[in-house]
């Protein structure tokens, strides 16, 4: 089913090809766009100045945040209750196993950081192998906070993507325009 209304998300990270995306769309198309920056809590502080300038001189930018409350609370049930027959199981005595659940539960608690937060839940640090940091701090934020609502107002989401082919192999093996499994479609614009 074909939409009317367009809504051209553009995600925003601060560097150099959000950025030249943005005045792209903005300054050379004259094409209406909703910025979104994805706050991961873990940006350096000169990214946040930059994003402020960029609002300034571009126009709002949509911030959005990822929160893992929910998850920490679950978690902190299953420590409480499966924890301490995990830990007798593997050795510890009761009196060790509740130490472990006592000085667990008194540091797992949510943040408000969500990279950190992030963390905590899945129990580990992102990396090569583990790799989830980009679809819980902002693909599914971006989603759940921007797409979502729109999607529910009637619009056909855009989702511009400041890319280059240059970047690496599997960027160059993209395509400029492609619809996902989730009905939303993907622009990026300065891929090549």
């Amino acid at each position: 089913m074909s939409r009317m209304k367009i809504a051209n998300v553009l995600s925003i990270s601060g560097g150099k090809d959000s950025t030249a995306m943005w005045i792209w769309a903005v300054k050379e198309m004259g094409v209406e766009v909703i910025p979104v920056f994805a706050d991961t809590g873990n940006e350096h502080p000169l990214t946040y100045e930059y994003i402020d300038y960029l609002e300034s001189k571009l126009g709002p930018v949509r911030r959005v945040k990822a929160d893992f409350s929910e998850q920490i609370a679950k978690k902190r049930e299953n420590v409480a209750n499966e924890w301490p027959d995990k830990l007798m199981k593997a050795g510890k005595t009761k009196e060790e196993a509740e130490y472990i659940v006592e000085r667990t539960l008194k540091h797992l608690h949510p943040t408000g950081n969500p990279f950190l937060d992030l963390c905590m839940w899945k129990g580990r640090f992102p990396s090569s192998q583990a790799r989830f940091c980009t679809q819980y701090l902002k693909v599914i934020p971006i989603a759940e906070q921007v797409y979502f609502p729109l999607w529910d107002e009637g619009y056909h989401i855009v989702s511009w993507q400041g890319i280059r082919a240059a970047e690496s192999e599997k960027r160059a093996k993209m395509p400029e325009r492609e619809m996902t499994p989730e009905g939303y479609e993907v622009y990026r614009p300065i891929l090549k």
